[in-house]
């Protein structure tokens, strides 16, 4: 808040009802994420937080409620002012696509550029810059398909960072890297928040990220979405199974890389 004026929130969800042929998977999800804050999304597979995840990244539409993302709704969203930066799972992503790393890392600025500008010094200073925050700026040249699978994650986050994003939105961000490299994406989060990010962070595990610190827990289970404080004691079961809810969803890979969007979980 400042000057008694109330900050508009970087998301929110009023009543968010969202679904499938099959069913509805979100009753009435509401929430607001702040600039500054870094939330987890947390719930068994199948409570749907990848469905959440496509409502905010403007791949499904919500058959109910309201939806904002920096002001507009997704689909309204001015992409040349606003980005939405995100780090799929790699499940969802084509790992043999012929790109260097240094290229993938750069297809995060095509938002910023436009359809006729080419990427300029500044353009690649920051990109290198991304690449050296994530440990990768020594295997820039590398084609992204003979990465590890944690080298891959940390890619994926380095084209995040390159879009310069208004919110950034990680799901699963640390599946598949070990500790050392767990460590240095929780400490590049922490600085990310610091200066400002507002972070949705899909996971299985809230300790998998730190040193990064957060502010709420946002719950799902049964379609309702229950946001809690930090230190609140949890009795969710992250790692349940509810009977699955796939679903086609409205498709689209994002920066022609994700072969699908999040699977409906």
């Amino acid at each position: 808040m400042t000057s008694g004026v109330m900050e508009r929130p970087a998301l929110l969800l009023a009543d968010v009802v969202a679904g499938y042929e099959h069913g509805m998977v979100l009753r009435g999800a509401s929430a607001r994420l702040f600039a500054g804050q870094a939330v987890a999304l947390l719930g068994p597979n199948g409570s749907g937080k990848s469905t959440l995840l496509k409502v905010v990244l403007g791949l499904l539409e919500p058959l109910g409620g309201r939806v904002e993302v920096l002001g507009a709704t997704p689909a309204s969203l001015n992409r040349s002012e606003h980005q939405i930066g995100y780090v799929p799972q790699l499940r969802n992503v084509d790992r043999a696509f012929p790109l260097t790393v240094f290229e993938l890392a750069m297809m995060g600025r095509a938002g910023r550029l436009g359809l006729f500008r080419r990427p300029g010094d500044r353009d690649r200073a920051l990109v290198a810059e991304a690449l050296a925050r994530v440990g990768l700026g020594d295997l820039h040249d590398r084609p992204f398909g003979n990465l590890s699978g944690g080298q891959q994650q940390r890619a994926f986050l380095a084209r995040a960072i390159v879009q310069q994003p208004d919110l950034l939105v990680l799901d699963e961000p640390a599946a598949g890297v070990d500790e050392e490299n767990r460590a240095r994406i929780g400490t590049l989060l922490s600085e990310l928040r610091a200066q400002g990010m507002p972070m949705l962070i899909a996971t299985h595990d809230i300790d998998e990220l730190r040193p990064l610190a957060l502010d709420a827990y946002w719950c799902l289970a049964h379609g309702a979405l229950d946001v809690e404080p930090v230190g609140t004691p949890h009795q969710h079961d992250l790692h349940g199974s509810p009977p699955p809810a796939p679903g086609p969803g409205r498709a689209g890979g994002l920066r022609g890389l994700d072969r699908r969007p999040p699977a409906a979980v």
